[in-house]
């Protein structure tokens, strides 16, 4: 909640309460939305890098994670997806002072109320 409040409206957050009526009255975040166009440009970097299986790329900003890897390899393919989007929440909690116990179960680019609005970085925990 001080990373909500702390950056001005870029960061909104997802979850539920659950009131004084039961014993395990709490207020749970479980996901986040970030308007944080340096932290989507990396995680689109991360998926265009895992979707781009030109052999002759000499663009300098080619995956290198990816230069052997076999694209018919799911296995390989989810180790690469998490170890980038692993550096993308690494960014993220740095950036926004975070202090969750695990990593994000989903980091994906999302538009905001899930239709329409802003495109940004949403996180959610399991």
């Amino acid at each position: 909640m001080r990373a909500c409040i702390r950056a001005d409206g870029r960061v909104r957050l997802s979850g539920y309460g659950i009131g004084p009526q039961r014993k395990d009255e709490r207020v749970s975040v479980e996901g986040l939305w970030i308007a944080d166009p340096d932290l989507l440009d990396a995680l689109f970097e991360v998926i265009d890098g895992l979707d781009d299986d030109d052999e002759d790329n000499d663009d300098e900003d080619y995956c290198w994670a990816c230069e052997d890897r076999d694209p018919y390899d799911a296995e390989e393919l989810e180790a690469l997806v998490a170890l980038g989007l692993r550096e993308v929440w690494c960014c993220v909690a740095e950036r926004y002072q975070l202090d969750a116990h695990a990593d994000p179960d989903e980091l994906k680019p999302l538009h905001r109320h899930w239709t329409h609005g802003p495109l940004g970085t949403w996180l959610w925990w399991d």
